[in-house]
């Protein structure tokens, strides 16, 4: 799967207008004050919005990696230290809880 093949399927309807982007008119949309949670494709919150997580939780976050990309990674988010595992907060620009995997229903066996 290539780079923007993984970034149209975490940003869904937004992947085409933002893979155009440049990495600064990325993160400003990112951190634009006018977008709000609802806005955010695929629940991912920008750290500008809410920086970590109320609680201690495994997260996927998104980072710039060295070459300038974004990318996903997974953390963990420890409330007590107030810290992310792996990340410094720096790193960081968005996050959200990890999807959990489907489940599906046991049939009944009537």
């Amino acid at each position: 799967m290539t780079n923007a093949d993984k970034f149209k399927d975490i940003f869904g309807l937004y992947a085409t207008e933002l893979w155009a982007m440049s990495e600064k008119e990325f993160l400003e949309w990112l951190n634009s004050e006018v977008m709000n949670c609802s806005e955010i494709p695929n629940n991912w919150t920008p750290c500008s919005v809410k920086k970590h997580p109320d609680k201690s939780m495994y997260c996927h976050v998104t980072v710039i990696d060295y070459d300038g990309d974004c990318i996903v990674e997974n953390d963990d988010w420890d409330v007590d230290s107030e810290s992310w595992n792996e990340y410094s907060d720096d790193e960081i620009i968005a996050w959200m809880p990890e999807i959990q995997p489907y489940q599906p229903e046991e049939e009944s066996g009537e």
